[in-house]
């Protein structure tokens, strides 16, 4: 509703891009669209009718680093920006420079059921301020699977990354400045070191990656609607690549050109949507306030709230992790897929009731990472899965 109001257009594609998502929506006489067999989920719908939302873990807080590869990556792991991290924490841009290192991991103020394992580990962080993950070992020397550990409480969101983001490189480059700008040029500064990249090339990958990744989504969710459920396949993925400017083909152009236009959103829409028209070959209109969008959509009536909930693999069997509940085991994959749903779904119609909404509608998405199986008799391996259900419905009147 927003970006309707904003950009004053009835028909178009709405991208709204926050510190942990990117959310894009098709208006269509001034509404969004609605699924009435709601969201598709793999093979499994949840015939519930839902808003036709499209979120990307993509944000300003996404996380920027050096892949096995050498290669930058971008995301899915979300952390604190080091432009707030420095305002949060004085002295972490000396330890940062001291150190050379631009990770870190800290433990949240709030206080959360923790076995003697997890408080151990949470008291470390708390006493001794950020940590890069090698001094946490060197503190917890003797502690077995802290690794695993580590990796729960922060699903949990006991204990939360310190990084490099798209947030940073807009502080580095002095586009939008709310934090500690030191802070963000010393994190591109050591990342460009071990990328072998300068800072200016850095910076400016970075933002080509952020804005092409959106560009890809912007793509996906419009021949979804067309198609349904798109291949994950690696050559479906070097198509979109092509399709979206990622790569280049000398023998065909397969570039795209998106017949709606795109209102962008966000406090970062001008550097990282902005792009979008001459990599989709579409108007694209970035509104004076697009800032706020989010806060005038809420004005004009309507509740939007999500919850993420995670599938993780133990030794036997799964585990469901929530900020809401201790880890629920699971004998099978399914099992945990199936209650990471029911989970979320439930405490996002929670959280939303408790905003005040009422006819409330739930949209579901799913992402998967796997890793290869060992073994070529087995599927590729559950690395990490993430159900995220977004309510929607209209703002009580009081």
């Amino acid at each position: 509703m927003g970006g309707r109001l904003l950009s004053g257009l009835e028909n178009c594609v709405v991208v709204d891009m926050g510190g942990t998502s990117t959310d894009i929506a098709v208006l269509e006489g001034g509404v969004p669209k609605v699924s009435s067999e709601g969201s598709a989920v793999g093979s499994w719908r949840t015939r519930v009718e839902a808003v036709d939302m499209w979120t990307a873990a993509l944000g300003g807080d996404s996380e920027i680093r050096a892949g096995a590869n050498g290669k930058m990556l971008i995301g899915p792991e979300r952390v604190m920006p080091l432009c707030h991290a420095a305002v949060e924490h004085p002295g972490l841009v000396e330890r940062m420079a001291r150190l050379g290192q631009a990770r870190f991991l800290t433990a949240s103020r709030r206080e959360h059921r923790l076995s003697p394992t997890e408080a151990r580990i949470v008291a470390v962080l708390r006493e001794r301020g950020p940590l890069v993950p090698a001094e946490l070992k060197r503190e917890l020397e003797d502690l077995i699977l802290l690794d695993s550990y580590v990796r729960d409480l922060r699903a949990r969101g006991v204990i939360h990354g310190i990084g490099l983001t798209p947030t940073d490189i807009l502080h580095a480059s002095g586009r939008y400045v709310k934090g500690d700008r030191e802070a963000s040029l010393l994190g591109v500064r050591l990342y460009a070191g071990v990328l072998a990249m300068s800072e200016a090339g850095l910076m400016e990958e970075a933002m080509r990656m952020v804005s092409t990744r959106i560009g890809d989504e912007v793509v996906r969710k419009l021949l979804s609607d067309e198609l349904g459920a798109l291949p994950d396949t690696a050559s479906f993925r070097g198509i979109m690549d092509l399709i979206t400017g990622g790569k280049r083909c000398p023998a065909v152009d397969l570039r795209a050109v998106v017949r709606r236009p795109i209102v962008g959103l966000g406090a970062p829409a001008k550097v990282f949507i902005a792009p979008l028209a001459e990599m989709l070959g579409t108007r694209v209109i970035i509104p004076d306030d697009h800032d706020v969008g989010n806060a005038v959509g809420a004005v004009c009536g309507q509740v939007s709230e999500f919850v993420d909930v995670f599938v993780y693999p133990r030794e036997k069997g799964y585990a469901v992790f929530s900020a809401f509940n201790a880890p629920i085991p699971c004998g099978g994959e399914d099992e945990a897929a199936k209650k990471a749903r029911e989970l979320a779904a439930r405490y996002a119609l929670e959280r939303a009731r408790a905003a005040g909404g009422v006819d409330l509608t739930i949209d579901l998405k799913v992402e998967e990472e796997r890793g290869r199986s060992n073994s070529t008799l087995q599927e590729d391996e559950l690395v990490q899965m993430r159900v995220r259900a977004r309510a929607v419905g209209r703002a009580l009147e009081i």
